[in-house]
């Protein structure tokens, strides 16, 4: 009995020791795992920062590269107007037996105005302040390959620029008087006679305008920064302030660093732009940083944040954790009943961090999500098939007058109304069927300003049914395209001006061609954009009169072979004069092809062909019925009756009927009329 219980007592220790031993080496791995899933916690915590500041930097890198290359298209647009060449080279020429220096006055003015018009247009014209003055930080000037300023923008002083762009636009960075940093955008003009660079084209802006790109919308992180900097071969400078987002430059901006600076943030992301790592900042923080190189320029934009605000409560949960699980180890040993009854409570403990921590960091995830899209400028939300409204972000409130929270729920008429809410369920019905993206426009009532907003409506594929909604507002794109278009027609009417008065036999011939040339393309149903292209065409077909002699064109005499020849190669050149320029349709084009009429065609010419015999037509009635120094116009029918005859083939004899259908149906003989009696200017 004895030896019964010996043995019982023997093996019930052996068991204790074996549980014992159990418990500790559970212990241990829980410690272990415990230990590792922090780790590992901290490594999803860093990708997600990794992701974060990565967005942010991408964001406000492409913002800057983007007003950079918007500056320089800009300037590009501008250089490649032809007038500018023209006036520019005119100007530098001088006053000639052709050009009086009352001409050279008048296209200096013209020059300056263009210079006026564009830089308002870019935001090179800095805004006069009280006094009348204008700062001189920014401007926009046309400066001659000696030096010479040939025109600029009131009150504007070019600052040096030792970059060479004539052989194409360039970038770069120079100061103004007062040490004041600007960005200065340069660009070749091109002559008209020879094609040669004659004289640089110069924007300048103030660096400060930079900085508020580096503001991100939404950031309501405490420790985060965003830097602007400036990367050469071996340094790095500031271009904003250290530890600020958009603040101009301090003493240490104007300081330059060695970019093999080991631990220092900015260095590391000089050196490496796209990459993410730990590194100390100037402030002596410990910070998650990345950054994202400007393509336009050796700039990179630094995205940091400080450790502690990044992953400080992160670490603190996850230090609870470790510390409640060797708190439990620790009693675990006192017993197997304890053990077992404080093992459950940490695994309880343990599931309940873990979802906290998922929830916090879903939250985050969404609320910076939440950030991007209320920063939108246009509307967002999503409607499920019986168009009730489930997401709706700051835009689409302001659109409607309510916040985005008391939109979810209801139905897009209550919202919208009944007449907006009907187009757009129908519109999400359409990309719901088609499984593909709808869009349509519509033009608000004048009690809603006239506004016309663009909605595209695309079915989204998670199986819910719902459509994402996204409406632009385009009327200011649409009115700032009017304006462009304002601005071409006013710059047309000065050159047809420009040529009338070298040519005041003709005077007035260019912009009677286009009146004809549009009657013309509306009695054939042409689109609107072909309407507009033929009519301008046909008013500047004859641009290449630039390029004749005065005394060719002002001679009260029949020309001889020679000069006509000279004539018709000078007119061949205007389709290329305006090649550059956009119209928004092919004008050039048209003029290329407006030798057309009279030449044989089978009824099948391309659609081009036809915009040229069309504004060819209008041209060569013009031509005839008007009245010149040696000769007096024909009468209409004797007109029509030349064209008949010169006709080939059913296009023209279509173009023909048509011609004549304005002419006694439409009005044309009478308000055509005046087409024979002699230019004043000539007389």
């Amino acid at each position: 009995m004895t030896d019964q219980k010996a043995t019982q007592r023997n093996r019930a220790i052996l068991w204790g020791v074996i549980s014992v031993a159990a418990i500790v080496s559970v212990a241990v791995v829980g410690v272990f795992l415990v230990f590792r899933y922090m780790q590992d916690e901290e490594g999803r915590d860093l990708l997600v920062w990794q992701t974060q500041l990565g967005i942010v930097a991408e964001s406000r890198a492409a913002a800057v590269n983007g007003w950079l290359v918007d500056q320089r298209e800009a300037l590009e647009r501008f250089t490649a107007l032809p007038a500018v060449g023209l006036y520019t080279e005119q100007i530098l020429a001088g006053a000639s037996d052709a050009v009086t220096s009352g001409d050279i006055a008048a296209i200096q003015s013209y020059l300056t105005t263009t210079l006026r018009v564009a830089a308002e247009q870019a935001g090179w014209a800095p805004e006069a302040d009280r006094q009348g003055r204008r700062p001189v930080t920014q401007g926009l000037a046309v400066i001659a390959l000696d030096g010479r300023v040939v025109a600029s923008t009131p009150g504007f002083m070019p600052p040096r620029f030792e970059g060479d762009a004539t052989q194409g636009p360039v970038i770069a960075e120079s100061t103004l008087v007062g040490a004041v940093p600007v960005v200065v955008w340069a660009a070749p003009v091109t002559g008209e006679r020879d094609g040669k660079v004659v004289a640089t084209a110069v924007a300048v802006r103030p660096l400060a305008d930079v900085f508020p790109l580096l503001a991100q919308p939404g950031d309501s992180d405490q420790t985060a920064t965003t830097n602007l900097i400036r990367v050469g071969e071996r340094t790095f400078s500031f271009l904003n302030r250290p530890g600020s987002s958009n603040a101009g430059p301090d003493g240490r901006a104007a300081q330059s660093y060695d970019i093999a600076t080991s631990d220092l943030a900015a260095a590391f992301a000089a050196r490496s732009p796209g990459s993410f790592g730990k590194r100390r900042r100037f402030d002596g923080a410990e910070s998650l940083v990345t950054s994202r190189a400007v393509p336009a320029l050796p700039w990179v934009v630094v995205r940091s944040i400080t450790v502690n605000e990044a992953l400080g409560p992160a670490r603190t949960r996850r230090n609870s954790v470790a510390v409640v699980v060797v708190l439990a180890t620790v009693t675990a040993l006192i017993g197997l009943l304890l053990i077992w009854r404080h093992g459950a409570s940490v695994r309880i403990t343990r599931v309940a961090e873990e979802q906290r921590a998922r929830a916090d960091a879903l939250a985050r995830k969404s609320r910076f999500l939440e950030s991007i899209a209320d920063s939108q400028p246009r509307a967002i939300l999503t409607v499920d098939a019986n168009g009730t409204i489930r997401y709706a972000n700051r835009r689409a409130g302001e659109e409607v007058g309510m916040t985005p929270q008391s939109m979810v729920g209801h139905s897009l008429s209550e919202v919208y109304g009944r007449h907006r809410a009907l187009p757009l369920a129908d519109q999400s019905r359409q990309a719901l069927e088609a499984n593909a993206p709808v869009a349509a426009t519509e033009r608000g009532e004048e009690s809603d300003n006239g506004r016309e907003i663009l909605s595209i409506h695309v079915p989204l594929d998670d199986g819910s049914g719902d459509t994402l909604i996204l409406r632009d507002d385009l009327t200011e794109l649409v009115d700032e395209r009017q304006r462009r278009e304002d601005t071409l027609k006013g710059v047309m009417r000065t050159l047809l001006t420009l040529i009338d008065k070298r040519d005041p036999h003709a005077a007035n011939q260019s912009m009677r061609a286009a009146e004809v040339a549009r009657a013309l393309a509306e009695e054939l149903d042409l689109s609107e954009e072909e309407v507009d292209t033929v009519t301008y065409a046909a008013a500047l077909m004859n641009v290449g009169k630039i390029l004749v002699p005065r005394d060719i064109l002002t001679r009260a005499a029949p020309l001889e072979a020679p000069e006509l020849v000279s004539v018709k190669a000078a007119l061949t050149e205007s389709a290329a004069l305006v090649r550059d320029v956009d119209f928004g349709g092919p004008v050039a084009e048209t003029i290329a092809h407006a030798h057309m009429f009279g030449e044989a065609g089978d009824g099948e010419a391309p659609r081009i062909a036809l915009l040229g015999r069309v504004a060819g037509l209008a041209n060569g009635f013009v031509a005839m019925t008007s009245a010149r120094a040696w000769r007096g116009g024909m009468t209409v029918d004797a007109a029509v009756e030349e064209l008949r005859r010169r006709a080939a083939g059913p296009d023209d004899t279509r173009l023909i009927s048509a011609l004549s259908h304005v002419l006694d149906n439409k009005g044309g003989r009478e308000r055509w009329a005046h087409f024979a009696d002699r230019a004043k200017e000539a007389e």
